[in-house]
Parts: C-alpha cells; structure tokens; sequence
C-alpha cells in the first residue's frame, strides 16, 4: 500500500499541485505570513479585586489579606535569629502549644529537623543544638463574618439572602477558622 501512495506517479502529481503556478512576491508572502492585529492585552489581565467577589474559602482569604497588606500564613513559617537562653527564637502560636521542628543553626551548625511540642510559657532547647524556643500565642484566628437564617439548610455569606424568607429571618455570626461558632 505505502508503495502506491509514494510511487513516482503520484508523487509528481502532488508536487504540481503543491507549487505555485507562479512564484509569489517578497511583499505578499510578507504580508500574508505577519499581518496580525494587536489585541486589547491590557484590557484582558485581570486585577486582584476583579477577582474577589468570585473567589471563596481560603482563597478568598488569601486574597483580602493580600489587599490589606498583611500575610496569613506568617505564623506558619517563623524566621528569626538562633534563639539563645536569654533570647529564645520567638514561635507564634494560635493555641496553648504547638508542634515546631529545629533545623539547627545556618552552615556547619545545621541537623536533621528535630520535631517537638513547644508550650506556651514553657521555653524548651533543642537537644541537638542548644537552641533556646518560646512559644507567644494564642492569637486570635481570622474571623470571617458570615449571615445566618432560622432554615438550617441556608448557609451563605453576607451578601446573600435567604431564598426562603427573601431576608427576614437573617441573623450574624462570627466564625473562627478552626473553631465553632462563637457568637450566633
């Protein structure tokens, strides 16, 4: 079959139909291959507020934090100086206690992460290197304002209303991110 389909024959015809019966210009091949219209680019990149009413949850989050100018994940990264007896590395904390890992010191003073319980008011060492950790907290979480309604079924954000009793029966609450609701 490929021997009929490239054969001699056929092939001469393909290239007659391929080529121009004429050879073509530098100005038309130029003007064929790069005539394109620039698009509105600018207009198109969206801006982190265009983005907001449509992004939820943690997102969302992220995304009003970034507008206010400070970072939520801050206390999950901790940086500081090697934290002696008498400075010890300061830990942000949303509770009582928390688990924190010491890499040890920069270059040669460096370990294997050493995991531990740090309690607040309770400055431990590191076994391994003799850093010293204090733990500050609990801080409070970020607290998200949400409208609830009598039907339990309803959860929605304060822009919303309830489908229900068209906004009659709205009520607020404030939910903590790791936590119940604590005022309804």
């Amino acid at each position: 079959m490929w021997r009929r389909l490239f054969s001699s024959s056929n092939l001469k015809a393909l290239h007659t139909t391929l080529s121009p019966s004429r050879p073509r210009l530098a100005a038309q091949t130029l003007l064929a291959r790069h005539f394109t219209a620039q698009s509105g680019a600018s207009s198109l990149k969206k801006r982190v507020e265009d983005v907001v009413p449509i992004a939820t949850g943690h997102e969302r989050e992220e995304i009003q934090a970034d507008l206010e100018g400070r970072d939520i994940l801050e206390i999950n990264h901790p940086v500081g100086p090697f934290g002696t007896k008498e400075a010890p590395a300061v830990v942000k904390s949303y509770f009582d206690r928390r688990i924190v890992g010491c890499p040890g010191d920069e270059g040669e003073g460096e370990h294997d992460v050493v995991w531990f319980w740090l309690e607040k008011g309770k400055p431990i060492e590191c076994p391994v290197c003799s850093q010293y950790f204090k733990a500050l907290g609990p801080f409070p979480m970020f607290i998200q304002y949400y409208e609830f309604c009598e039907h339990p079924e309803v959860y929605h954000h304060k822009t919303a209303t309830c489908y229900n009793c068209k906004g009659q029966c709205i009520f607020t609450a404030f939910v903590y991110m790791n936590d119940n609701l604590k005022i309804r």
